[in-house]
């Protein structure tokens, strides 16, 4: 005969996927469990880092505040860049100077 006979016991082969599928079903539950966990742990974590950013930001607030209040004599740039077009003045007038003595040096 061309055919292969198998006697299968129908219990054994229930009760094998039974149990195949009891421990797939642990085994799934426990990585989800990790999982969650990870996650709840990664979002107390965020909460925290969002809370000190907060806090920093009302430091920063109060200390942008009490800058404001405070009465610091502030020197006007107007007086500065006037003394540093005036040096761009003198340091072009000097360069025909030094070009000509360049020049009276190398002969």
């Amino acid at each position: 005969m061309l055919a292969i006979q198998l006697n299968i016991n129908a219990l054994l082969f229930t009760s094998i996927v039974t149990a195949a599928a009891f421990l797939g079903f642990i085994f799934r539950s426990s990585q989800i469990g990790s999982l969650k966990r990870k996650v709840i742990e990664l979002e107390n974590e965020m909460l925290s880092n969002h809370s000190e950013i907060l806090d920093l930001q009302r430091e920063n607030a109060s200390l942008e505040l009490q800058m404001k209040q405070m009465h610091i004599p502030v020197i006007s740039m107007k007086t500065v860049r006037e003394d540093k077009s005036s040096e761009t003045h003198d340091i072009n007038a000097k360069v025909p100077v030094r070009k000509d003595s360049l020049k009276n040096s190398g002969s």
